[in-house]
């Protein structure tokens, strides 16, 4: 009769502590637009990517061209059946991100499956005049509302009011909505969005899709218009 064999704990130790695989990681971007706020992104994230050793593999750039307005959700969703049927989470890096190694790290190591980095818009988007971050809270639970371009319609018997998803603040954790500029997502299920999205509404449609709460990661991440101002910043100044 064989001898039973022996299992050494620094054999679990090891196999708890095994790497997880790199993310698939999808790269959007819009040629000739915003080309110096594109360059600072790309250095900032091949800096992060040969750092850690990533395999060119794992990268897929996506382009979309202007005029081409759902383009942006036949990538995502692309991207997201790969990812899924290797096995994989899927990091979703914008042009206009800088991505830090910080944040790269805290995103794929987390054990929250939606997960988000967190950078400024324009609050003058939305005519308010303090800075505004991309992620949002609900004003009440999903199931007593419909959701149209961010606005939150609850129904009540008599006029139901109407409000506006509350932005988030520097160092809140957990949001209902999450832009897509730097996000890491386990797709755990069908890609939720089978009719096109046009690529302005695709960030919100996927929320609305999905209703998880998405994990946020600070420090806040560079984007677009505040490269030049350092308008991310936690607690930054008014927008002008």
């Amino acid at each position: 009769m064989a001898a039973p064999l022996t299992c050494r704990p620094e054999f679990f130790d090891a196999t708890v502590r095994a790497p997880k695989p790199d993310p698939l990681i999808l790269l959007p971007y819009c040629p000739n637009t915003r080309p110096q706020e594109q360059d600072r992104a790309m250095k900032a994230l091949a800096q992060v990517l040969n750092q850690e050793r990533v395999k060119p593999t794992q990268t897929i750039p996506a382009i979309c061209r202007p005029g081409d307005d759902f383009a942006y959700w036949g990538w995502l969703r692309t991207a997201w059946g790969m990812a899924r049927s290797r096995g994989e989470d899927l990091l979703v890096i914008e042009h206009d991100i800088q991505l830090t190694l910080k944040v790269y790290r805290a995103l794929i190591d987390c054990p929250e499956p939606w997960c988000a980095g967190c950078y400024q818009i324009p609050s003058t988007r939305w005519g308010l005049n303090e800075p505004m971050w991309v992620h949002r809270v609900n004003p009440g639970p999903w199931q007593d509302h419909q959701v149209t371009r961010g606005v939150i319609k609850v129904s009540f018997p008599d006029e139901p009011p109407v409000y506006s998803a509350r932005c988030i603040k520097p160092g809140e954790q957990w949001a209902d909505y999450a832009g897509l500029g730097c996000v890491r997502i386990r797709p755990d299920r069908d890609w939720p969005l089978p009719e096109p999205v046009h690529w302005s509404y695709l960030d919100t449609a996927l929320s609305e899709a999905l209703r998880v709460r998405w994990h946020l990661h600070w420090p806040a991440l560079r984007h677009g218009g505040c490269l030049q101002r350092g308008l991310c910043r936690r607690g930054a100044g008014r927008w002008h």
